[in-house]
Order: C-alpha cells, then structure tokens, then sequence
C-alpha cells in the first residue's frame, strides 16, 4: 500500500473516532453509570436526571459518587405512590431532596448534609422523587407546588 492511501485510511479512522466521542458527549442518553438521562423541568430550571427504577438502583442512589452537577440530578420512579423514606447511605457530599407526586412537588428537603445520619420522612405520598445537589432548590426557587415537566 502506498503511502497516500495509509494516511488517508489513518485520517478517516481518526475522523470517525472523533465523531463518535462528540456525538457520545453531546448526544448521550445514558450516563457513565448505565442510567438512562430525561430531562426534567421544575418552575424555570431543568435538570438531566439519571432514571433509576430498579431495587438495587433505587436502594444505591447517588451513594459513593464524588459529586454531580449543578444541573444534574437522580431521579427515582416507584411503581406506585406512598410515603417514600430516604437516608444519606453511601453519600459524599450534601443534596436536596424533592418528592414529587404526579406533576406536582409535594415535599422538600433542603441542604441534607452527606454525614445526616437520620431517615428523611415525607409529609405526603410521592411516586417519584429527585436529588440534585445541596442548595440547588432554594438557589433556583422550588417550592411545594410546582409542576414537574418531564421531557
């Protein structure tokens, strides 16, 4: 093979890579972890929340990662709505926590440090409900009674 014909099939290898790691960051529908990411939007901010439907999932959380996101969050789909208690297992770092009934926020807890050693017990019924990081809430405004769009 000569060398022309090398360095063209090395150029369009190199093009394709680069293709496929763009379209991975910017177009991805899965996070790093294998959850799938909806978008979710609460009054005027959105969020891409990692789904997480599964026993296991939904008992790990956010549990032993370093960080997430400012936008970012988890959001956990129970197969039928009641009282759903969280505790801070595995956590490294400080979240707020939103239940969520329907389309409409229902509970909060704000500012729920990672070393918070108690369960967190919901005044209402929830089907879902969704972590973002520490302080997020009051920075962008949630408040019992929003509408929750899911995209």
């Amino acid at each position: 093979m000569d060398r022309n014909k090398k360095i063209k099939i090395l150029l369009l290898a190199f093009l394709i890579v680069v293709i496929t790691l763009l379209s991975f960051l910017f177009f991805r529908n899965y996070s790093i972890y294998g959850n799938k990411i909806n978008k979710i939007k609460i009054g005027g901010s959105e969020f891409k929340a990692e789904i997480v439907n599964t026993p296991e999932k939904l008992e790990r959380g956010l549990g032993n990662r370093e960080n997430i996101c400012d936008n970012c969050g988890m959001l956990f789909i129970f197969p039928k709505s009641e009282k759903h208690s969280f505790w801070m297992k595995g956590m490294r770092f400080g979240i707020d926590v939103v239940w969520i009934n329907g389309n409409e926020v229902v509970y909060i807890e704000k500012d729920v440090p990672f070393g918070y050693g108690k369960v967190m017990n919901p005044e209402k019924q929830s089907d879902k409900v969704l972590e973002i990081k520490g302080g997020t809430a009051e920075r962008v405004g949630i408040k019992v009674g929003d509408v929750v769009e899911f995209k």
